[in-house]
């Protein structure tokens, strides 16, 4: 008899089991699946965001930091907390009979006598009355289809729902792959000055920065093109100075600067600007149509010059020199 109650309790305690592994499993992947839909829907909605409004950098700089931050805490605090649930007996029973829609409370009044079943006189009812409900609890633990614990319905809703949110993003990448390199990188480097990618493609040089010497000249030059249409007619040098931004216009260059390739079979027009002289740092960019190059910042450094003179002699060492006779007069 105490073997056969041994056997019924481990039964009991072997389906109790598989059911928390169950409970775990699913309550993870549920929030894994519902945790990535959202971060893609929250990262495409930044996107469209940047690209209908072109935010700021330093809000997109914010926005990124927020996203990254709200990201890996719900991945943390909220998608991996189901790993670490600590889940007893009675737990796993009132999870196994309210998922299976038992009404009588069978499984978890076995687990709560089992404390008792090894008690001649068990202080809550009787021996036989313990062993006859364990018993009675082991056998329908043995009969019962775990596989009905998996939240199928709503893991598919999930699933659709992520699977949908990674489709859109493969779609817009592979439709529109310049817009999806270009959202990337401005929310990568959000403070770099990377322009909004527009209709119209400006091609700047020098770019990033450049270094000239106080009061030397500085020519910049300008390649601008459409994808799908002619070649603008006009370019701008937008020079951002002290007392604010001045737009200069640029002229026509006879040919493209050598460091500013055009795609090929796509006509492409080509300005140039000098400045005379240039003589304190700033940054500028370059405009046509609606297209924007990249910022280039100028730096401007001091002409060296001379301090000291130091001027060294040394003469020749006369000792050195071999002594030469000079032949005596005639007398």
């Amino acid at each position: 008899m105490i073997q056969h109650q041994e056997w019924a309790a481990g039964a009991l305690r072997g389906t109790l089991a598989r059911a928390r592994r169950i409970w775990r499993a699913s309550e993870g992947l549920a929030r894994g699946l519902a945790w990535l839909g959202a971060a893609l829907v929250a990262l495409l909605l930044l996107a469209f965001a940047d690209h209908l409004f072109d935010l700021p950098g330093w809000l997109r700089l914010g926005l990124g930091l927020g996203y990254a931050a709200a990201v890996f805490a719900a991945l943390a605090a909220w998608v991996l907390r189901p790993i670490f649930w600590r889940i007893n007996d009675q737990a796993a029973a009132v999870y196994l009979e309210g998922k299976l829609g038992a009404r009588d409370n069978l499984l978890i009044n076995a687990v709560q006598l089992q404390a008792f079943a090894r008690e001649e006189q068990p202080r809550i009812g009787s021996a036989a009355m313990i062993r006859r409900i364990v018993g009675e609890a082991s056998s329908r633990a043995a009969t019962l289809k775990l596989g009905a614990l998996w939240e199928r319905r709503r893991l598919r809703n999930l699933c659709v729902l992520a699977g949908a949110a990674l489709l859109a993003l493969f779609a817009l990448a592979a439709g529109f792959p310049e817009h999806a390199a270009n959202a990337l990188e401005r929310f990568t480097r959000p403070l770099s000055g990377v322009p909004l990618l527009a209709r119209t493609r400006v091609l700047a040089w020098p770019e990033h920065s450049v270094e000239v010497l106080s009061g030397e000249r500085l020519t910049v030059h300008g390649t601008a093109y459409v994808p799908d249409g002619a070649a603008p007619r006009e370019m701008a040098l937008l020079a951002e100075l002290p007392e604010g931004t001045r737009r200069i216009p640029m002229s026509a260059a006879p040919a493209a600067h050598p460091e500013l390739p055009a795609p090929a079979g796509l006509p492409a027009a080509s300005f140039v600007y000098e400045f005379p002289n240039v003589n304190a740092s700033f940054r500028f960019t370059l405009a046509s149509d609606d297209g924007r190059s990249r910022p280039c910042e100028v730096r401007v450094r001091a002409k060296p010059r001379v301090k000291d003179v130091e001027l060294e002699l040394q003469p020749p060492c006369i000792r050195a020199c071999r002594r030469a006779r000079s032949p005596r007069p005639a007398a």
